[in-house]
């Protein structure tokens, strides 16, 4: 007899609640009736990405004055809200791995011989950006903001080196699939123009499309 009543009043309520404007499942039905492609099995999910990849980034050792280029990873996380997109970017680099690669800046060391520039670099910043599609591709634009520190060894002087970081970003993607990207991304600095990066990054996302296209 319990049981019989539960389930009436179950029945009765369910439809009610998934019905009602302000009810609490108002906004989820809502959000969820345009969620990625029909029959998409990403529909549902929230509009965020992953992207990594590899980049370049470009600035001045105060070790040694000349301008630098080393390569690394890069890592970043996103999320769309509309027209416009949050995130979180982070960036690496060995310097002494990259030397032979590029080339070699020295720097004098204690006992007066000339030595490679090494350590290493990393980048940690926010962002803002918007986006516009055209076909099969997608073109970003974003402002960043955050640090980027520099840490040497060979008892180099000075030891370290900090940067405040306002960049533009512009990036380029091409969906390869609903949630797969492959993109060219590249950044200055506003506050210090030898302070610049360049990235290629494959990108993973949760929704089809993000949600823009059905």
């Amino acid at each position: 007899m319990r049981r019989a009543l539960l389930i009436a009043i179950v029945l009765a309520v369910a439809p009610r609640l998934a019905s009602a404007d302000d009810g609490p499942f108002a906004y989820h039905l809502q959000l969820c009736d345009d969620c990625g492609l029909a029959g998409s099995p990403t529909r549902g999910y929230s509009p965020i990405w992953v992207e990594g990849g590899v980049a370049m980034l470009h600035f001045v050792p105060a070790t040694t004055n000349q301008a630098l280029d080393v390569v690394g990873g890069q890592g970043r996380v996103l999320a769309r809200n509309g027209r416009y997109h949050v995130g979180f970017e982070f960036a690496f680099a060995d310097l002494a791995a990259t030397m032979p690669l590029m080339a070699a800046a020295r720097e004098t060391g204690p006992d007066g011989m000339s030595v490679p520039v090494g350590g290493s670099i990393a980048q940690s910043k926010l962002l803002v950006g918007t986006r516009a599609d055209f076909g099969p591709a997608t073109l970003i634009g974003e402002v960043a903001s955050g640090v980027q520190v520099a840490m040497y060894d060979n008892l180099a002087s000075p030891p370290s080196q900090f940067w405040f970081l306002v960049e533009l970003h512009a990036q380029a993607n091409v969906w390869l699939t609903p949630q797969l990207t492959v993109g060219a991304l590249a950044g200055v600095d506003v506050l210090e123009p030898n302070v610049a990066q360049l990235s290629l990054v494959l990108g993973y996302h949760l929704r089809a499309y993000d949600g823009t296209r059905y």
